[in-house]
């Protein structure tokens, strides 16, 4: 299983696009992680 992490910014929306083309499922969001209003969006992809 691979893991990434990033941010829930709306500038980052692009980037979670990405992964999920590449096979990447979300499966967690922890809101106000790495500071008030931003949270952390985890993704994974089985091989």
């Amino acid at each position: 299983m691979l893991l990434i992490e990033t941010a829930s910014v709306p500038e980052l929306e692009k980037t979670r696009q990405f992964y999920r083309q590449l096979g990447y499922v979300e499966v967690a969001r922890v809101p106000d992680y790495y500071a008030d209003g931003v949270g952390k969006v985890t993704f994974t992809k089985l091989l």
